[in-house]
């Protein structure tokens, strides 16, 4: 059996705009491939926690503490790792939008939310 796939995740200016999906093929050829959902159980806090840590490495994501920091309700693990979710709203929702830096912080947070979602895995 030969498999093939199109595991791009990045568009053609070689930015990760598409989330990965995750295909588990099992041992029994019985048995369908199954597509894996991201699950995310971290609470607000911990998410800020988790930021915090990848600014070591993401120096861009520094800047969304603050608006993760002050987010009422802190927005969770599970809310981040929607297959339908728009990084313009949630940046809506953190009220980025009204940031002279909208566009990098926007950016960051795409970037940030794919990070959260491969890791959710």
């Amino acid at each position: 059996m030969t498999l093939f796939v199109n595991a791009l995740i990045c568009t053609f200016n070689y930015t990760a705009n598409n989330p990965c999906i995750v295909i588990d093929l099992l041992h029994d050829a019985n048995m369908p491939a199954v597509v894996v959902k991201p699950w995310c159980t971290l609470s607000g806090e911990e998410v800020v926690i988790v930021l915090k840590s990848m600014c070591i490495h993401q120096v861009a994501y520094c800047d969304l503490i603050p608006f993760l920091e002050e987010a009422t309700p802190l927005l969770e693990g599970k809310d981040l790792v929607l297959d339908d979710l728009l990084v313009s709203d949630i940046g809506c929702r953190l009220e980025m939008h009204m940031h002279k830096n909208w566009f990098a912080l926007k950016h960051a947070l795409r970037n940030f939310i794919m990070d959260l979602r491969t890791r959710s895995y």
